[in-house]
């Protein structure tokens, strides 16, 4: 294989790079069998298949872009921290006000449908209670027996509906809850 061949078939491997990049490997492959004159087979050695000259060559340029972005992150982690600093006096109150905000608003949801519950089995309870009720007094009177009974199947029939609207409501918060907590994790694990 000669010089000019090698040279376009290092090209070919070359592709995925930049063209910056890929002028500048070239223009170091050359200047380097241009420095070993007659030895270009010696060189050919040396460096390996095309192949395996340019996939050295991409490792190292990853490398030295990974090492880059290393040392910006770094740098960009103390001006973080610095600034978390200086900020602590003021955002300690908002942070704490905050959190203290959030737990209120979950404490009242909570309350909320807790109230909710009491409140069903409230309206099951007088239903069924209705319902025995109107049994007792079918000896005194029907007309009472059945409006009594009726009242206890309409409570029966809320409590029922009632329940329901308070399990959808419960679903639909533990969903928006496991929803932001994966936005939260998924943020998390983005930043680190």
């Amino acid at each position: 294989m000669t010089k000019d061949e090698y040279l376009k078939e290092l090209k070919h491997y070359l592709k995925r790079l930049s063209p910056k990049d890929r002028e500048n490997a070239v223009a170091y492959f050359t200047e380097y069998f241009t420095d070993a004159g007659e030895n270009i087979e010696a060189v050919m050695a040396e460096l390996g298949t095309p192949k395996e000259a340019a996939r050295e060559l991409v490792q190292g340029l990853l490398t030295e872009k990974t090492a880059e972005k290393r040392q910006i992150s770094l740098s960009s982690a103390i001006l973080l921290a610095i600034t978390a600093v200086f900020l602590l006096p003021v955002s300690a109150p908002v942070l704490f006000f905050g959190l203290l905000a959030v737990f209120t608003a979950v404490f009242l949801v909570f309350s909320l449908l807790l109230g909710g519950i009491f409140l069903d089995i409230a309206i099951l309870t007088q239903g069924v209670t209705m319902v025995f009720d109107s049994l007792f007094i079918i000896s005194h009177s029907l007309a009472g027996t059945a409006i009594l009974a009726g009242s206890g199947f309409f409570y029966l029939g809320a409590g029922i509906l009632f329940g329901m609207a308070v399990i959808w409501v419960c679903r639909l918060l533990s969903k928006g809850l496991l929803h932001t907590v994966q936005k939260l994790t998924a943020q998390r694990s983005v930043l680190k």
